[in-house]
């Protein structure tokens, strides 16, 4: 049995479907959420940018999936 799933987010919703399928087929498992940075839609450096906005999009990408894994109970 699957004890451990693991969710990356880039937090604009592309992975509603999988989190929907995964919380409803494993409702007992341990969800472990990471932000991934798309950088190709985010059509800038990534060495341009600050680290405190690297952090706050994470933190809100995360928050949205833990809301969203709660939602299906």
């Amino acid at each position: 049995m699957i004890k451990k799933i693991l969710i990356a987010t880039s937090g604009y919703g592309n992975e509603d479907h999988i989190i929907e399928y995964v919380v409803r087929v494993f409702p007992f498992a341990t969800f472990h959420v990471v932000y991934v940075i798309d950088a190709y839609q985010r059509g800038f450096q990534l060495t341009n940018l600050l680290d405190q906005e690297l952090t706050r999009l994470a933190e809100n990408a995360i928050k949205q999936t833990r809301k969203k894994i709660s939602s299906y109970g």
